[in-house]
C-alpha cells in the first residue's frame, strides 16, 4: 500500500453490552440510508469479524432518519451483537452525529466511515495496520473517487482554498475512510461542520499522519443529503471557525 506522510441532547442508545473493551470503534453517522443499512453492516462483520485483529464494534447514528431506518437497525441489531445505535430523535447534522458516535465508543482507535457503501469497510483493517506503526491517525485518498464531474470540480476548489487558509498537506479532505486515535479526536470540539475540515484540523494539531489509497464506490440507493451551492455558501463561516480553532490551540501549545 502506498503511503503519504506528511452531545446532542435527547437521544436513545440502545446496543448489547460487551465486557470486553474494543480497540477499534467504527462509527458511522446515517440519514436517510435505509436499502444500504443491511449490506453495510454485513461488509463490516466479513472486514472485522468477531476476535480478529483488531477486535471491533459498531456503531451507527441514525440522524433523525425519516425513511424507516431506526427500524432496519432495529432488526439488524438482533442479529449482530457487536452492533450500537444511536438514534437522534431529528436532523442535527453530520458533526454531531460523528461526535455522539465518539462518546459512546469506547475504543482506544476509532474508525469513520459513511452510511452509504462508496466507502469500504474491508479498508479499515490495513487502515488501522498501518496505523501501528507510529502514526496519529491514516486518512483515506479515493484512489478512483466515483463522484458526478460536478462534485469532483467542486472539491478541487474547495481544497484549495482550504490549504491556502489552513496550509495543511491533506490529499483528500473529503474521505471519510480514516482511523483516527481516540485522544486527538476528543481534542477537537464539534464546531459547526468540523467533519469537512477533519484531516487537516488532526494534522495541523502535530500529530503523526500516513495518507493511503483506499475504494470508492458508486451510490447504490438514494442520493446525497447535500448540494455543491449548499454546501458552498456555509464554507467560509466553517473555515473561519477552523482557523480560530486552530489558532487558540497552537497558542496554548
Amino acid at each position: 500500500m502506498r503511503h503519504f506522510h506528511s452531545r446532542a441532547k435527547d437521544t436513545l442508545i440502545t446496543g448489547h453490552s460487551d465486557s470486553r473493551l474494543p480497540l477499534l470503534s467504527v462509527v458511522i453517522p446515517c440519514l436517510n440510508e435505509r436499502d444500504s443499512l443491511p449490506e453495510l453492516v454485513a461488509r463490516l462483520e466479513k472486514s472485522l469479524p468477531d476476535g480478529s485483529i483488531p477486535s471491533a464494534e459498531f456503531i451507527i447514528v441514525d440522524d433523525g432518519s425519516s425513511d424507516g431506518s431506526a427500524e432496519v437497525l432495529a432488526e439488524l441489531q438482533t442479529d449482530h451483537p457487536r452492533l450500537k445505535v444511536l438514534r437522534r430523535p431529528e436532523r442535527g447534522g453530520q458533526t454531531p452525529a460523528l461526535w455522539d458516535g465518539l462518546a459512546l465508543a469506547k475504543g482506544t482507535w476509532i474508525a469513520h466511515l459513511d452510511g452509504d457503501l462508496q466507502n469500504d469497510p474491508q479498508d479499515l483493517p490495513d487502515l488501522y495496520r498501518t496505523a501501528q506503526q507510529g502514526y496519529d491517525a491514516v486518512l483515506g485518498i479515493r484512489a478512483q473517487r466515483r463522484d458526478s464531474l460536478g462534485r469532483r470540480w467542486a472539491s478541487r476548489f474547495a481544497n484549495a482554498v482550504r490549504r491556502a487558509s489552513l496550509h495543511d498537506t491533506i490529499i483528500d479532505v473529503g474521505c471519510s475512510t480514516r482511523v483516527v486515535k481516540a485522544a486527538v479526536l476528543r481534542q477537537i470540539p464539534p464546531l459547526p461542520n468540523m467533519h469537512r475540515y477533519l484531516p487537516a484540523v488532526i494534522e495541523r494539531m502535530g500529530s503523526r499522519i500516513a495518507q493511503v489509497p483506499v475504494s470508492h464506490h458508486p451510490r447504490q440507493h438514494g442520493e446525497s443529503k447535500y448540494t455543491n451551492l449548499g454546501r458552498g455558501l456555509k464554507s467560509a463561516r466553517d473555515l473561519l471557525r477552523v482557523r480560530r480553532f486552530l489558532r487558540e490551540y497552537e497558542a496554548r501549545r
